[in-house]
């Protein structure tokens, strides 16, 4: 009898050395890994984070600072719609919406041990935890961990997390780069790695080294500070679309 012709085996690592993830994700197979070292320096604002690292919202302190601040499921998925290529499972409102919903009850169900926890039900103050308020003007992720390092129960999520990724592949499947109040510094970043991909750049570890280079951190205004911002895209209709002119560009190293 005759052997079955063999299937294609579909790699279990990305290029950056994270595990492959389910093409029904919401941010698709190759955004960063959840597993990424957060970084501890340097402003990033809410959209730049759900753009260039959508994984890292699973993260309870990375959730914290966004919901603590005004952010909910729906309008992460609408900066996500906006920014990022369209995953064919979640390409209508309410599908985008549900996915980052369960992304946000379970990472925040896990974390304050709370079966029951909403979103609507947080911002009315009932859960409460000591360190849980996230100062409306920091725009760091100073002291935040990730989950696998945070995680206090043994599973499949236990692990060290990974130190660096290139910087060049947070720009994979941005349709369009953050700018004006949505965009600071890690946006210039990402446009300048992706631009120059034969130089060693990575990420977190060259973040502060590549702000600098490009001219030093931009000041931060009101505009870019998280209750500003996620008011200001919770009032983005679905129907509106970006234009044709900022799409994704890059730019050169000097």
């Amino acid at each position: 009898m005759a052997k079955p012709p063999a299937t294609k085996k579909i790699p279990s690592k990305n290029k950056d050395g994270s595990d492959r993830k389910s093409p029904s994700s919401i941010f698709g197979p190759h955004a960063i890994t959840r597993y990424l070292c957060i970084p501890q320096t340097g402003n990033i604002t809410g959209v730049e984070l759900t753009v260039f690292l959508p994984e890292l919202l699973r993260a309870p302190g990375v959730l914290s600072r966004f919901i603590e601040n005004g952010a909910d499921a729906q309008t992460l998925a609408r900066i996500s719609a906006w920014f990022r290529a369209t995953v064919k499972d979640h390409h209508t409102p309410a599908t985008a919406a549900n996915a980052m919903r369960h992304i946000t009850q379970a990472t925040m169900r896990r974390y304050l041990q709370e079966e029951k926890w909403t979103e609507t039900r947080h911002k009315a103050g009932r859960y409460k935890k000591p360190g849980q308020v996230w100062d409306h003007e920091n725009l760091t992720f100073a002291g935040v961990q990730n989950y696998c390092e945070d995680n206090t129960k043994e599973g499949r999520h236990k692990r060290p997390p990974t130190p660096n990724v290139r910087f060049a592949l947070l720009a994979v499947d941005v349709v369009v780069f953050p700018s004006g109040d949505d965009g600071l510094d890690l946006t210039r970043c990402v446009k300048a790695a992706a631009a120059n991909e034969d130089l060693p750049l990575m990420f977190p570890r060259d973040y502060g080294f590549l702000t600098w280079l490009l001219d030093g951190p931009q000041l931060a205004r009101p505009a870019n500070q998280d209750r500003e911002l996620f008011n200001r895209w919770r009032q983005v209709s679905w129907a509106e679309t970006p234009s044709a002119h900022q799409a994704n560009t890059t730019q050169q190293i000097a």
